[in-house]
């Protein structure tokens, strides 16, 4: 009896010793296992390959994320040409988590949720297309700005770049103020649909994929878009005069699912704000470059289509009718929230501010 406590102490000592084995040898197969499960990201992106540059900017990014993803198992798969939600869909879906990453989408497709991202579609709203350019970079008051208004549906800013200016193909030429009365135009949102309203248009709304036959039907006589699109789904068909107005920017945003982005590891998170640098590199480089005169050069002469410049009289008379499509967006949104967005862009504009964004590459071993 005497040797009991001994042989207790000893039993609780190899139980221990056991215990502290199992913990030891299990520890490292679960991390090994939690190390090896790949993380695949859905990204998506409503666009053909017909769309040039654009595309393969957005193509891009997903090769980097499959690339550099590979020290962190992190990989990407890239879903394009509305092959899984059409272009107003794809917020909803993003916030929803059913998307991952949603690259290329225009403020004019979100603003129903998102109403506070309609100034940019505004007319004239940025200086000229160099300092909108400049001012959408990570870092800027206006990019802060953007980024808060997707913070409000759980979602991230990952990148935003200007995309070029939008202008109308037409199926009949149209070259000043009156000219417009009756014009049905298919418009992407509110803003730039009440900008044509002002000026007795008749906004139309359809998905990106109807234009041709609508155009060819004759619901619509015109479309509010880039060159890339007109060339890219072959408008260029069905409607033969491109009026030239300067003022209309395109802005695209890639956005990811802010509890998705959360889950990621400090590494795999580098990737993808990285891979989205990239594409609004990508993006940029290829309009600054003249990617787009060069496909309305090709337009012209290679297609037949009609490039209209409007005098400076009929631009500023333009330009003056729509003007109070400025103070209805403001209603809409309410003074807060247009003065944010204002002195965003106004604080945006200078281009003596410093370049902002870097790709802090991740190099595989």
């Amino acid at each position: 009896m005497d040797n009991f406590p001994k042989m207790k102490f000893f039993v609780v000592l190899v139980l221990i010793f056991l215990v502290v084995c199992f913990v030891v040898c299990a520890a490292p197969e679960k991390g090994i296992a939690a190390e090896s499960k790949v993380v695949n990201l859905k990204v998506v992106a409503h666009i053909p390959p017909t769309y040039r540059d654009a595309f393969y900017a957005k193509k891009r990014m997903v090769d980097y994320i499959n690339h550099f993803g590979k020290v962190c198992n992190l990989s990407a798969e890239f879903y394009h040409s509305e092959t899984v939600y059409k272009a107003k869909e794809i917020l909803p879906s993003c916030m929803q988590g059913n998307i991952d990453i949603a690259v290329g989408v225009p403020p004019s497709y979100i603003e129903g949720s998102l109403p506070g991202l309609g100034i940019t579609s505004l007319p004239g709203i940025w200086k000229d297309r160099y300092v909108h350019r400049s001012g959408t970079r990570r870092g800027t008051p206006y990019f802060n700005y953007v980024t808060r208004q997707y913070n409000r549906v759980g979602l991230l800013l990952l990148g935003a770049t200007f995309f070029g200016s939008m202008e109308v193909l037409c199926n009949k030429p149209v070259k000043t103020l009156e000219d417009w009365k009756g014009i049905r135009v298919r418009t992407l949102g509110a803003s730039d649909a009440k900008a044509f309203e002002l000026i007795n248009a008749v906004p139309v709304t359809i998905t990106s994929a109807e234009i041709y036959t609508s155009l060819q039907r004759g619901i619509i006589n015109a479309v509010l878009s880039t060159d890339l699109v007109f060339e890219g789904r072959r408008l260029y068909e069905v409607a033969s005069y491109q009026i030239n107005l300067g003022f209309f920017p395109l802005e695209m945003h890639c956005i990811i699912n802010q509890a998705k982005f959360n889950s990621l590891t400090k590494e795999q998170q580098k990737v993808i704000l990285n891979a989205s640098e990239l594409w609004a590199h990508d993006a940029n480089t290829s309009e600054a470059v003249g990617m787009y005169m060069g496909i309305r050069h090709s337009l012209e002469k290679k297609y037949g289509v009609h490039q209209i410049y409007l005098s400076e009289n009929e631009l500023a008379r333009l330009k003056k009718a729509m003007e109070p499509a400025v103070d209805w967006w403001k209603n809409r949104v309410g003074k807060e929230v247009a003065d944010e967005a204002t002195k965003a862009i106004h604080d945006s504009q200078d281009e003596s501010l410093p370049k902002w964004g870097i790709i802090d590459l991740i190099v595989p071993e």
